[in-house]
C-alpha cells in the first residue's frame, strides 16, 4: 500500500513551490481506478444496488399510502363531527 507522499514532492521555482508527481503515481492511480470500476460495475453488485433502490422506492410508496390513509381517516372524522354524510 502506498501513501500519497510516496510519489509527491515539492520544489522551488523562482520563489514559488511547485508540486512534482512521479509518473508511477498516475499509473497506480489508473490501475486502482480500473479495479474500482470493475468492482462497482460487476453484475452481482449492480443487482444488489437495484434491489436496494427498489426496496427504498417500495418503502416510500408504503409511507405515502399510510399518510394517505391517515388523511382519509382524519377527513372521515371531520365529516362525522359536522354530521356530513359520506
Amino acid at each position: 500500500m502506498y501513501c500519497t507522499g510516496d510519489f509527491v514532492t515539492t520544489f522551488d521555482v523562482k520563489g514559488k513551490k511547485v508540486l512534482s508527481v512521479d509518473p508511477r503515481a498516475l499509473t497506480l492511480l489508473a490501475e486502482q481506478a480500473f479495479v474500482d470500476v470493475a468492482h462497482l460495475l460487476r453484475p452481482s453488485h449492480l443487482q444488489v444496488k437495484t434491489v436496494i433502490c427498489c426496496l427504498k422506492w417500495l418503502l416510500l410508496v408504503i409511507q405515502k399510502c399510510i399518510i394517505l390513509q391517515l388523511l382519509c381517516v382524519i377527513l372521515m372524522w371531520v365529516l362525522h363531527i359536522f354530521d356530513i354524510i359520506v
